[in-house]
């Protein structure tokens, strides 16, 4: 696990990364509880708390594009330890951190607005497989764009606009048809349909569908980027 505790020290080493990656997520905590007649009647710290998972997820794995722009992804290729080992210990570190979020943000925020075990049990798990696509989707698109600048400033953009779209920001029926359809391409649709399956109260079985199509989105990102990553 050389590789794991490599990256953890290296991310907690800069103090942007400390700011950025825990403070940002933790003053979702701040926002207030629900309001009567709100399209989407939980908290709104679980709503742009999904918003927070996904630049957590983009600070944290611009780490590859860093270690590939400097050469370290070539030495490891000559080392005894191959790529995809390399990729798998990075996966971890990064799931590690949101993870930790993840038990954070939601149990606090549960405890403050009153929601039971049960529930915040649910949103956990709907959270862990949004985390999980979230760092594919970044690191499908760091593997793919080599100039590092160029990549940030691209997938800060690209990250509001999936947001939006998937419904994030506001009911996704206020939105033309088109992009209605084309939302269900979003892992942020799928969020967004898990937490009103939550929320409302219906049967278990529902949430089943979200759950799948996040986990289907991880694994798809995650191929590509490390199909790309072992180029």
């Amino acid at each position: 696990m050389i590789i794991f505790e490599f990256i953890l020290r290296r991310l907690f080493r800069r103090r942007s990364n400390i700011l950025l990656v825990v403070m940002l997520p933790l003053l979702t905590l701040l926002l207030p509880g629900p309001e009567p007649g709100q399209w989407l009647p939980l908290p709104p710290t679980f709503q742009i708390y999904g918003l927070a998972v996904l630049y957590v997820a983009a600070r944290l794995t611009i780490i590859v594009l860093e270690d590939r722009n400097s050469g370290i992804l070539l030495r490891i290729g000559v080392a005894p330890i191959t790529r995809l080992a390399y990729l798998g210990q990075a996966l971890l570190a990064f799931l590690v951190i949101v993870t930790a979020l993840n038990i954070v943000v939601i149990g606090v925020a549960s405890f403050l607005h009153g929601i039971d075990g049960a529930t915040a049990g649910a949103l956990f798990v709907l959270y862990s497989l949004f985390t999980l696509a979230s760092i594919g989707l970044c690191l499908a698109w760091y593997t793919w764009v080599r100039d590092k600048e160029t990549a940030s400033l691209v997938i800060a953009f690209l990250l509001v606009l999936i947001a939006m779209l998937g419904g994030m920001m506001w009911p996704i029926q206020i939105m033309p048809t088109l992009l209605q359809q084309l939302a269900v391409l979003l892992p942020t649709y799928w969020l967004v349909e898990g937490l009103l399956v939550i929320a409302t109260g219906a049967a278990i079985g529902e949430l089943l569908v979200p759950l799948g199509l996040l986990l289907v989105f991880a694994i798809a990102f995650l191929l590509i980027g490390s199909t790309k990553l072992a180029q």
